[in-house]
């Protein structure tokens, strides 16, 4: 089972790939230093909450789609991360197939 930095890892590598970025481009649009950006690419670190954001925005996608996957369970159910394979379908596509309103007649 893969733990929290593998699975963020996995999900930061695929919109890494999908802007068409290199690491040192990533760490440079989120002024992050280079060394962090290839550890948390190859799952190396857990990113803190502020370098999330940082990353999210550099990639043009949200901090659900960096985070898409991973979930807690309170310690009375299992104590565990629980993970799922993440869709990639970025969260703003979902959010934006919501927003139009049916057309009414006239």
């Amino acid at each position: 089972m893969p733990d929290v930095a593998e699975h963020f890892a996995r999900n930061l590598a695929f919109y890494l790939k999908q802007a068409g970025l290199t690491q040192e481009d990533l760490a440079a649009r989120s002024e992050i230093h280079r060394t962090q950006a290839g550890k948390l690419v190859n799952g190396e670190q857990v990113p803190r909450l502020d370098t999330v954001v940082k990353l999210a925005g550099a990639l043009g996608v949200s901090v659900a789609d960096l985070t898409e996957g991973m979930a807690f369970q309170p310690a009375a159910q299992t104590g565990e991360f629980l993970f799922s394979t993440p869709k990639h379908t970025p969260a703003r596509k979902r959010r934006a197939s919501k927003r139009g309103s049916p057309k009414r007649k006239s």
